[in-house]
Order: C-alpha cells, then sequence, then structure tokens
C-alpha cells in the first residue's frame, strides 16, 4: 500500500476488481500451483489489504515489512508448502505460462534452490518476473530484505536454474509492470481488451495491433490509444 508513485496501487480497480485479486484468479489458473496466498506486510497501512483478503475469502499471511524472507517462510509454513513461488504485486498481467514454465524447471532440477525467468539475465517484459524458493533457501534468507539480490550476488552458494523464454526473444525492454498511473492505465485497456484469462502472447498481439514496437518499450507511445 506504501507505493510512493500510485499510493494504494494492489486495490486498484482493474475493471471492478481489485488489482491483487485480479492477480489471485491470474494465479489460480496455473496448473503447477497448489494454493495461493497473499504475504501481507503488517501494519497498519496495509490493512486494507487484509480485509479485502477476508472479504473474497483468499488466504492472506501476516509478517515483516522489512523480513521479506520470514513473511515468505510464515506463508509457506501457513499452507504446508515446501516452496514457493514469488509473484510481486505489482503484476496484474502475471502469465500462467509463464509460471507454470518457471515451477516446472525448478521441480526438473533435484534440491533446486531458486528459479526464475530473470536471472541471470531477463528477457521477459517487466511485469512478468517469476521466482521460486525452496524452503530452505527462506531459512538461510532470513533477515535479508532484498532475497533475489542476495541470491545474485552471491550464487555459488545455491543451486540456482533459469527458465528462459523458449523463443529466446528478448522482449525485457517492454514495460507491462504497475507502477504509475499512465501503466495503470494501460492494464486496464489490456484487460478491457481482452478475455479474462489471456496469455503472455495475447498481451503481446495486442500492444503490436495497437502500436508498432518502439526503443525502450514502455507506455511513452500507450497514449496513442484512444
Amino acid at each position: 500500500m506504501g507505493s510512493t508513485r500510485l499510493p494504494g496501487k494492489v486495490l486498484r480497480l482493474l475493471e471492478g476488481r481489485p488489482v491483487i485479486g485480479r492477480i489471485f484468479a491470474r494465479l489460480r489458473a496455473c496448473a503447477t500451483l497448489d494454493t495461493v496466498i497473499v504475504a501481507c506486510p503488517t501494519g497498519e497501512a496495509n490493512d486494507p489489504i487484509a480485509r479485502f483478503c477476508a472479504r473474497d475469502g483468499i488466504g492472506c499471511h501476516r509478517g515483516p515489512e522489512d523480513d521479506l524472507a520470514t513473511r515468505l517462510l510464515g506463508a509457506a509454513q501457513g499452507v504446508g508448502a515446501d516452496a514457493i513461488v514469488r509473484i510481486t504485486g505489482d503484476c496484474p498481467l502475471v502469465d500462467p505460462e509463464t509460471v507454470d514454465r518457471v515451477v516446472m524447471a525448478f521441480r526438473a532440477l533435484e534440491g533446486c534452490d531458486y528459479a526464475s525467468n530473470v536471472f541471470p539475465r531477463q528477457l521477459e517484459p517487466d511485469g512478468l518476473d517469476c521466482e521460486v524458493f525452496s524452503g530452505d533457501c527462506l531459512r538461510q534468507l532470513q533477515g535479508c530484505v532484498a532475497l533475489s539480490e542476495h541470491i545474485w550476488c552471491d550464487p555459488l552458494g545455491f543451486r540456482i536454474v533459469e527458465s528462459p523464454r523458449p523463443d529466446g526473444s528478448n522482449l525485457s525492454g517492454l514495460g507491462w509492470t504497475l507502477d504509475t498511473a499512465e501503466d495503470l492505465e494501460f492494464v486496464q485497456w489490456v484487460y478491457r481488451s481482452l478475455p479474462e484469462l489471456f496469455t503472455q502472447q495475447d498481451v503481446l498481439n495486442l500492444w503490436r495491433a495497437a502500436m508498432p514496437l518502439t526503443e525502450g518499450g514502455r507506455w511513452r507511445s500507450r497514449l496513442m490509444i484512444a
């Protein structure tokens, strides 16, 4: 809830439902996930998130804001999970097929600690980031604020697998995350234009049909859309 550029963004409405509810629904479509839970920071400012989850029947674990590993580990333990997939609350275009691909890469490497589609390189549009942490990995990272950066800076201590785009194309210049009011306008346009369970390819096709891809790829040219 504490975003400075777009305050309260996780509860902004996308076609009548809050962003976090939309993310939850998209993750429920993943074939590889046993359950979906919100790992919400403690503190009065984040109480509206917990109240929304309670009203919508969404599992919610409250944990320390400055210790993400402990918060994620508590969420995993609360549902009996031995690994957890982290999707941040600013990714309303999260793609179930992409998430499933990363989870399958994690499962394919015996004893894997960490899998992602952003390390050691990012090829996906910003906003489709997916990370999988084993429970043991999270226990080692307790007390750290920036979990991913800690792993990226010292990868030798972990068994890591990368899940890049299958076609090898580089779409990392595209901005599909929710960070500003302009981003919200773009995401609302996507949700108005596509069926509910759209894929990454659907968004890409919509984007290409509406405007030429430009260097930088963010919503500079999104304003061309009526």
